[in-house]
């Protein structure tokens, strides 16, 4: 079973808020709705993996959560650089390096600003 986060999705009116659900529903592999949390299959076939992606490309959800459906008999087609859809679901996330409350400024060798220094609001 897949969870794929659907929260903050915009719509244009009601009618199209109902059609995500109701096309969601009609995929092959749908199991149901939790909330905005659309909950499927693991193992889709290929026509109803490349439906959920052009259903959450429609509705602008973000499609790296599709990339755990990615297995040895999908990958041809799944992960093909060519396809509209390879570099949201495939492209590496920036490795972001957070220094640890109170660690030292490379640059100034002082504490990092607001790190371990006392309000002058007391």
């Amino acid at each position: 079973m897949v969870r794929i986060d659907c929260s903050g999705t915009l719509f244009g009116s009601y009618l199209d808020e109902k059609h995500l659900f109701t096309w969601a529903e009609e995929i092959p592999g749908f199991l149901r709705w939790d909330r905005d949390t659309l909950v499927v299959r693991s193992n889709l076939s290929e026509a109803s993996l490349r439906d959920l992606i052009a259903l959450l490309s429609r509705y602008r959800i973000p499609l790296r959560q599709l990339r755990v459906f990615l297995n040895p008999k999908n990958r041809a087609w799944f992960a093909d650089s060519k396809k509209y859809w390879h570099k949201e679901v495939f492209a590496r996330q920036p490795n972001l390096r957070l220094e640890p409350t109170g660690a030292r400024s490379p640059r100034h060798g002082r504490a990092a600003a607001g790190a371990g220094s006392s309000s002058s609001l007391r």
